[in-house]
């Protein structure tokens, strides 16, 4: 903790004592200061990802802890998760999920280093799984364990992330609202969307659908969070509610 960052926060064992109800900043805090108990810093990603499923930098930064932990599930539960990453954040995330196939070692059956010992090898359609994610985001560079290898900088990756949130959410505010948009332009969003959904608040999206309202045209939504949704129209950003 040699970086200075939450000084606005109240400090003492009490104010790390969180629950899933705590607001973004003190969820943070709890992620930050690495509290053992109440709150574990996994469950602080999670709570986070589960607030704003559509931003694949908190999962990322979910399975990283997970793997870390020897939590992350089943090789399929893994793969499933970094698809996840791939098909919503459309390219932004390549890297990090090359890095995360690594740590989590899904090519090696026997791994001293992690002492991974799996019960029996990776099934047909999973080792299927992982080469169509390797196709997709390449090999990695460097062992997993070397010096500014996957693991450091996945571990890089989340210290950027923690800084990039505390200051989203000075103030106490949502991550959500302090939310700094990737420089695509529209034209360039709209051009990757896969699906075109017509605007109803009762609809579900996920980042990165394209949206058809009746008053705004035609938009890419670029953030969800609980109750709305932020689309970039060509006019410019709108938060709109949704169910």
């Amino acid at each position: 903790m040699d970086e200075k960052l939450f000084e606005d926060m109240p400090k003492g064992e009490e104010s790390l004592e969180l629950s899933d109800e705590a607001d973004d900043r003190a969820v943070l805090y709890a992620i930050w200061a690495g509290k053992e108990g109440d709150l574990p810093v996994q469950d602080g990603w999670r709570i986070l990802h589960e607030r704003y499923p559509g931003d694949t930098r908190l999962l990322v930064a979910l399975v990283t802890e997970e793997i870390h932990e020897s939590d992350a599930g089943s090789p399929e539960q893994v793969c499933g998760k970094l698809e996840k990453v791939l098909d919503t954040a459309k390219g932004r995330l390549n890297d990090e999920v090359r890095d995360l196939l690594a740590f989590a070692r899904l090519d090696f059956e026997d791994d001293s280093k992690t002492g991974i010992r799996r019960k029996k090898p990776l099934s047909a359609a999973t080792q299927k799984r992982v080469a169509a994610i390797r196709s997709r985001v390449g090999e990695p560079k460097e062992d997993v364990w070397d010096e500014g290898g996957p693991v450091a900088r996945l571990s890089g990756f989340r210290r950027k992330l923690m800084r990039t949130l505390h200051d989203a959410t000075v103030g106490h505010k949502p991550i959500g609202e302090g939310a700094v948009r990737a420089p695509d332009s529209w034209r360039e969003m709209m051009a990757a969307a896969k699906t075109k959904l017509p605007y109803s608040p009762s609809t579900t999206f996920t980042v990165g659908d394209a949206v058809d309202h009746p008053k705004f045209g035609v938009g890419v939504v670029t953030a969800v969070e609980k109750g709305r949704v932020t689309i970039l129209f060509e006019t410019g950003e709108r938060k709109l509610v949704v169910g």
